[in-house]
């Protein structure tokens, strides 16, 4: 199953609240119904557990949302695609590709003097 295909709510979520969260609940609900703890303790208690599934939830949509963020597309890869679309002459491709390449060994070339600036000022 790819990240685009992941859903929300787990077969592993689902189980662990069906097997501690409801279970809690209801165990709380029962022992207020019969007296044994206050009513506002079953609140508290089931507003808790609520609670820590409602984050839990609130987490991993936030993770997902995360994850699928685009990204900046590729300028060699779009560049391929035009020219494989036929959108460019072979005579553009090939200028546009070594502008390309130029501009990313300039970029490169800028950082590694940066990081060697970096390294002499510690």
């Amino acid at each position: 199953m790819s990240q685009e295909d992941e859903p929300l709510v787990t077969g592993e979520f689902l189980g662990f609240f069906l097997v501690f969260g409801a279970d809690i609940i209801l165990v709380v609900v029962l022992l207020a119904v019969a007296g044994i703890v206050s009513g506002s303790v079953a609140v508290a208690i089931t507003a808790l557990i609520l609670g820590v599934y409602g984050g839990w939830l609130g987490l991993r949509w936030q993770r997902l949302r995360d994850d699928k963020e685009p990204t900046q597309p590729d300028p060699l890869e779009t560049l391929k695609d035009r020219y494989a679309a036929g959108e460019l002459s072979d005579e553009e491709f090939e200028r546009r590709l070594d502008r390309l390449l130029d501009t990313e060994q300039r970029e490169e070339q800028s950082r590694a003097e940066d990081s060697l600036k970096e390294r002499s000022k510690r």
